[in-house]
């Protein structure tokens, strides 16, 4: 997200489930983050974007140390 937006990106939104990913989100510089499990992302990406919907989506994996490791420990 910083990469994209020193790149010159416009308007940067992210979607996560987890409202500590969403604040995170905002304080790297994303103007909204929507939570999924709270909103229809689709619908409020259209909104945000009058209809349009995203240029370029990155699609990110990745677990939070909340979460734990597995009882195998990988």
């Amino acid at each position: 997200m910083q990469v994209a937006r020193t790149a010159g990106a416009g308007l940067i939104v992210t979607v996560d489930v987890r409202d500590e990913a969403c604040e995170m989100s905002t304080q790297l510089g994303a103007e909204h983050a929507l939570n999924a499990g709270k909103c229809d992302p689709v619908a409020a990406i259209r909104e945000l974007t009058g209809g349009i919907g995203a240029d370029v989506v990155f699609e990110c994996a990745g677990g939070s140390p909340a979460q734990g490791l597995p009882a195998n420990g990988r």
